[in-house]
């Protein structure tokens, strides 16, 4: 997709859209897990050692927040959103681990046009570490379709 807006008509069911890759510190896990899940796995590195984890895992609401800005980054920031409509499904695969790198990728379920102007858009978003499968969630959001006439500036026809 190029850098214009992205319209609801821009998306096909079965489309796959790649997100780029975030690197997951060991600070950013624990600074996420401080103020929203502070659970020793997430907080402290040798409680964490002696955990089912065997070492310090960054929280499934991180987890899910790095995929929320990769999708924005790669492509939400540009789409002609109304609102997102919310989550579905969320599973946590498999653990995050600090030193993690992860590749996140959206992959379009539906694009259910409306008489309004807008779509409901659905997608499945994923987050892989290397081989392995960390995330998948359904997602869903009301998207506004192409404009049936070109959009005219704010200052057209305006005396310079």
């Amino acid at each position: 997709m190029d850098s214009a807006t992205v319209y609801a008509d821009d998306f096909t069911a079965g489309q796959r859209i790649p997100l780029g890759c975030r690197f997951v510190s060991e600070e950013e896990i624990v600074e996420f897990a401080r103020t929203w899940d502070p659970f020793p796995f997430h907080l402290d590195r040798d409680a964490a050692a002696k955990s089912e984890f065997g070492g310090l895992v960054a929280s499934g609401l991180h987890v899910l927040a790095i995929l929320q800005v990769l999708e924005y980054e790669a492509v939400l920031h540009r789409t002609a959103m109304v609102a997102g409509l919310g989550f579905d499904e969320m599973r946590l695969l498999a653990p995050t681990y600090a030193g993690d790198t992860l590749t996140g990728s959206m992959v379009i379920r539906t694009v259910r046009m409306r008489a309004d102007g807008r779509a409901v858009v659905t997608w499945q978003g994923l987050l892989d570490r290397g081989d392995t499968r960390v995330l998948s969630m359904e997602g869903a959001a009301m998207i506004r379709q192409r404009p049936t006439f070109p959009e005219v500036p704010d200052d057209a026809g305006r005396p310079e």
